[in-house]
């Protein structure tokens, strides 16, 4: 027998057991099965994987928001789709990386390309040439086409936001890529805490007070796009003429390490 024969008794007993009807609300499926018609069901289909980086609770009052600006059809909304009348029904639309300009680029983009294919359905399967082979070609393509779609009515200059980018990710592309430097060097082994950063010692005694550090691999950290940054912090200055502590109030801690337990003790100023 193969693995694939004795995987498929347990995943159809999962499947006669599962309780379908009760677990449907908690997931994002629910959001497209809202809509009888076929056409828009694949639209709202695509908009919520689109969204759908977070847990569910997190996107789906955004996306309650979104669908109900569309109206009952939201295919018809989105075939129908003029950015100067239409793109100020997402302008309260804020979730995480995207902003309203990514809706509108979205809808354009699904417009323009149900006007060449028909549906999303045929639009998926015209870059899938080898039915039996990986499916990550025929997505990239498919992302492709929303990425390389004529968004100048939203974006100038013919640069698309990040956050549009997010929602249409390239398998290609590998999610934590080095940025800075694509050939890091070997990560350097501190030793035994005494600040030398040489390399450590093969007959450490393991005695207490004795700690081995790694270095953060630097190669491996994105910056953050200046959408995700908090633009309205601001540093809060400490106020003037805070009286002094009293001597004796200033109690320091010192901090002792046995083999079995970390424990704070008080101790007197000198």
């Amino acid at each position: 027998m193969t693995a694939a024969h004795d995987l498929r008794q347990p995943l159809e007993r999962l499947y006669r057991e599962f309780d379908y009807t009760s677990r449907v609300e908690l997931d994002a499926i629910r959001f497209p099965l809202r809509y009888p018609d076929s056409r828009d069901r694949e639209i709202v289909a695509l908009l919520s994987a689109c969204l759908a980086y977070g847990r569910v609770d997190l996107f789906s009052g955004a996306l309650e928001g979104v669908l109900a600006k569309m109206g009952p059809s939201p295919a018809a909304f989105v075939t129908g789709f003029d950015p100067r009348r239409d793109a100020g029904a997402f302008a309260d639309f804020w979730y995480r990386f995207n902003r309203p300009r990514d809706l509108a680029a979205f809808c354009i983009a699904a417009r323009d390309l149900l006007g060449r294919y028909g549906t999303l359905e045929k639009c998926f399967l015209a870059g899938d040439d080898n039915g039996r082979g990986p499916i990550g070609p025929t997505l990239e393509r498919f992302s492709r086409k929303f990425l390389d779609a004529d968004l100048s009515p939203v974006f100038g200059r013919g640069r698309i936001s990040r956050g549009y980018r997010h929602l249409f990710p390239l398998p290609s592309v590998r999610e934590h890529q080095p940025v800075d430097r694509p050939h890091p060097p070997a990560l350097a082994k501190l030793a035994d805490g005494r600040g030398d950063h040489a390399e450590a010692r093969g007959d450490r005694s393991h005695r207490p007070r004795e700690v081995r550090l790694r270095a953060l691999p630097q190669a491996h950290v994105r910056r953050l796009s200046r959408s995700a940054r908090y633009g309205r912090l601001r540093a809060l200055r400490p106020q003037n003429r805070l009286p002094a502590l009293a001597p004796r109030a200033a109690a320091c801690l010192i901090r002792s390490w046995s083999s079995s337990a970390w424990s704070w003790e008080p101790c007197s100023r000198g």
